[in-house]
């Protein structure tokens, strides 16, 4: 399936020949800056993709901005009649801040007829916070010790944003 977004974005269902693409920018520091996660090795790229496409709640897309994969989307189904979503995503560094995630993000609330959406970030990642928040995305509070950082061994807060119709 392809969700166009306009004539440079769309979102379609991930293929096995993404995963060069992803794994070029998954394997950044500055990709995981903000993440739980080490840049990402080949095996490590490979296990968590695998594991996202078993899960049968979650609809993965490859991020496909002037025909090239430059990011993930997943949209996770939750809740009873699964009448709401988690929406989760990963762009590379080298195409964060054109617009591409407030874009999709808009034309997936406008698609799914969901009562409610949820992102969940790091609270340290001020530029993703400063966008979920320009979407009309409402905080409902921290989550206190929600992420384990296996980069510093340490755990950090989360905040939860949600909209809901």
């Amino acid at each position: 399936m392809k969700i166009f977004v306009n004539n440079n974005i769309y979102l379609r269902n991930y293929k096995k020949t993404d995963f060069t693409s992803i794994y070029k920018y998954s394997k950044k520091k500055e990709f995981v800056k903000f993440m739980e996660y080490k840049p990402f090795t080949k095996k490590t790229c490979k296990e968590w993709i695998k594991k996202k496409l078993n899960q049968k709640n979650i609809d993965f897309y490859s991020i496909i901005f002037n025909s090239n994969v430059v990011g993930t989307y997943l949209i996770t189904f939750e809740g009873a009649k699964k009448h709401m979503c988690d929406l989760s995503y990963g762009l590379d560094p080298n195409f964060q801040k054109k617009g591409i995630f407030s874009k999709i993000t808009k034309k997936i609330i406008s698609k799914y007829k969901l009562k409610r959406f949820q992102i969940i970030t790091s609270i340290r990642h001020k530029n993703n916070i400063k966008s979920v928040k320009k979407l009309k995305f409402k905080s409902e509070g921290i989550l206190r010790n929600y992420y384990f950082d296996l980069k510093t061994k340490k755990f950090f807060d989360g905040i939860i944003f949600s909209k809901c119709r």
